[in-house]
């Protein structure tokens, strides 16, 4: 249980705490042994969502480390419960532009540039909204997707946007194609969407 504990009032960080769950036989039998789940974890105990889910994953990791603390809440152990990670996403969320959606890896290198315990939430969002200026770059005019945001990435970074088409004349339906290039390599990506 300490180990659980540990995890979730930050004094080990993510990969310590999956590290130690995949060595410790005890905190495998504990966690197997659990199966009253939030319906979000979709498997049989808590240790197979562990186990199957991804340190290097921000949303997996706020759900896991809910999962954890409703699990010590169920078993009547006393902890502080660390409301970092969550605070973070939400300052993540609240920066970013609605015509960006972005990958879990990109997040997560997002996470670690920020200091969220000695920034205040303003500086916190001006980091963020600088990094996706500077990241998310555009030849002109921002995309102006016609479903959910779908800019590709090579490497973990983002494409450079070079722009769009309407291409409802040939698809008889209203349609677009977004043209993205990859600076390092100059190749092209296309994505296309359909209303």
């Amino acid at each position: 249980m300490q180990t659980i504990v540990d995890f979730l009032e930050d004094r080990i960080s993510a990969q310590a705490f999956f590290e130690r769950l995949i060595g410790d036989k005890a905190l495998q039998e504990l966690l197997g042994a659990e199966n009253s789940l939030p319906p979000y974890t979709n498997t049989g105990s808590l240790l197979v969502y562990l186990l199957e889910g991804r340190a290097e994953d921000l949303r997996f990791l706020i759900n896991a480390r809910d999962a954890l603390r409703q699990f010590l809440v169920r078993a009547g152990v006393a902890f502080a419960h660390s409301t970092k990670l969550n605070e973070l996403y939400e300052a993540i969320l609240d920066a970013q532009p609605k015509w960006i959606e972005f990958s879990t890896a990109y997040m997560q290198s997002l996470a670690s540039v920020l200091d969220i315990e000695r920034e205040s939430k303003a500086v916190i969002k001006a980091k963020l909204k600088a990094a996706f200026a500077a990241d998310f770059r555009c030849l002109g005019p921002k995309p102006r997707w016609l479903q959910s945001p779908s800019w590709p990435t090579e490497n973990g970074k983002p494409l450079v946007f070079v722009g769009d088409l309407d291409t409802s004349a040939i698809a008889h339906h209203k349609a677009r194609v977004y043209v993205f290039c990859d600076p390092e390599t100059r190749v092209y990506r296309f994505v296309e969407q359909a209303a």
